[in-house]
């Protein structure tokens, strides 16, 4: 009986730690998620560093992120897609590249 206890004493340091460490992590997440503000980051083109917009004018549909800033097409040459398709009701106008 004494054995039995001393197994189960075990087995739930051993759970406790466990949870710890799950408790760490999902902090550590959260932390680094409230790092930074929508509005305190901007999106800038990776080859010329050029400015296009702000993160609070980007949102996500589906697998796509798209910016809702009016100027950004004409900070960026769009190229059309080769095999364009309709897709449902949103039509895909092609790829932003560089214009520098």
């Amino acid at each position: 009986m004494l054995q039995l206890m001393h197994i189960n004493v075990g087995v739930l340091n051993v759970q406790e730690r466990f949870w710890n460490d799950i408790e760490r992590r999902k902090e550590e997440l959260r932390c680094k998620a409230s790092q930074y503000s929508a509005d305190q980051v901007t999106i800038h083109c990776r080859s010329c560093k050029r400015l296009l917009c702000s993160a609070t004018d980007v949102c996500k549909r589906g697998s796509n992120y798209i910016c809702t800033d009016d100027d950004f097409a004409s900070s960026v040459d769009i190229k059309p897609l080769e095999n364009q398709k309709d897709f449902r009701s949103e039509v895909h106008l092609g790829k932003c590249f560089c214009p520098a």
